[in-house]
């Protein structure tokens, strides 16, 4: 096969539109067509053809559990190819579409699962180039849109890039000149209860958070007691459950006696409130990867100085804050050595706090 290079820079607008009609009949056929975007050149076939989905798999070499974003040319177009669009969806579309800005969003039935790898979400995109608005509004169907390159390379910035990568594989290119953008799309899922940030891209997380909550999910966030086998332990699971696994959350002790189970008491009260301790061992500081954490919580003021201290070649790089403090409180009190009761007011507390602090802690991650 012979690869067609379409020069979109030095064309005239009708030879452009001409270009476009033809790019697009190819995709509706069930073609593989590179396009450029504002970020970097794109793989484009129709989103609602599962032959051209999969061959897309095929030439990229992508990995088969790796979904595949789609273009649209905006929120007139989802009705086919999400099953809603939240107010909070909205807000960001608003804000950054057309732009480097993906979303996933609940998918349509309509949506074949080579796209989505069989997950429930669908990646969209509304790239903010004209060949590739035109494209997709001419195809008249949301168009794949991962980078138009082997997978594991580095994405394509121009033509002669893609050629290199895909020539012969994929039937043309629309020739957009060079792409000055540098990275690809952020990529925000809007799934959850809280949106996360998936992909770290042209975008980053303070351009997002002035539009609302958001969690990145390659920083994670670390619960902070003594031992490390009640509070923190506790708070942890409470944590995780309430941020629905969108992020990693991680307990540890400022003098922990490393691999020591949580304490039979906390067990008890944990498990009466739905929480699983039965398989906790605990850590220390120096057992967290610190390169990752972007919020460390505290149950004692004390134990936030001691952390801080224990970070000080890293200041300013992890929050250290007290869960209480989030909201206004004090300390949470240690257990040990009390009646069961003493625990599980201590699980009330702790649910109380996350429950309160919730919306600090987004801010903080």
């Amino acid at each position: 096969m012979k690869t067609e290079v379409m020069d979109w820079v030095g064309a005239s607008e009708f030879q452009r539109q001409k270009m476009i009609a033809s790019a697009a009949e190819r995709i509706r056929r069930g073609a593989l067509v590179a396009y450029p975007t504002e970020t970097v050149y794109g793989l484009g076939a129709s989103g609602f053809h599962r032959e051209a989905v999969e061959r897309i798999y095929a030439v990229k070499g992508r990995p088969l559990d790796r979904p595949l974003l789609l273009a649209v040319t905006g929120p007139e177009m989802l009705d086919e190819v999400v099953r809603e669009v939240s107010d909070e969806a909205r807000t960001f579309m608003d804000a950054f579409w057309p732009g480097p800005l993906s979303l996933i969003l609940p998918r349509s039935n309509r949506v074949p699962d080579a796209v989505t790898a069989g997950r429930g979400g669908v990646g969209i995109r509304c790239p903010d180039h004209p060949a590739a608005r035109e494209l997709v509004r001419e195809a008249g169907v949301p168009v794949t849109a991962p980078s138009a390159n082997i997978s594991g390379e580095p994405s394509c910035r121009s033509a002669s890039e893609v050629l290199e990568h895909l020539g012969g594989r994929i039937e043309c290119v629309i020739d957009g000149g060079r792409l000055e953008g540098t990275v690809e799309s952020t990529v925000l899922d809007l799934t959850g209860e809280v949106p996360v940030v998936l992909r770290c891209g042209a975008l980053d997380l303070a351009d997002l958070k002035a539009y609302g909550p958001v969690l990145c999910s390659d920083r994670s966030l670390v619960v902070i007691c003594t031992g490390n086998t009640c509070r923190s332990p506790v708070a942890a699971a409470i944590l995780s459950d309430r941020l629905g696994g969108s992020i990693r959350v991680e307990s540890a002790g400022v003098r922990a006696h490393r691999g020591s189970p949580a304490t039979e008491a906390s067990v008890i009260a944990a498990a009466e409130a739905g929480y699983n301790l039965e398989d906790h061992c605990a850590r220390g500081l120096d057992d967290i990867n610190w390169d990752e954490v972007g919020l460390a919580l505290t149950m004692t003021a004390q134990q936030m100085a001691e952390v801080r201290s224990h970070l000080q070649e890293r200041e300013g790089a992890v929050k250290v804050l007290t869960l209480g403090g989030l909201v206004g409180e004090g300390d949470v009190a240690d257990p040990i050595g009390g009646p069961l009761s003493r625990y599980q007011n201590m699980v009330a507390r702790l649910e109380q706090l996350v429950e309160s602090a919730i919306d600090e802690i987004y801010h903080h991650m």
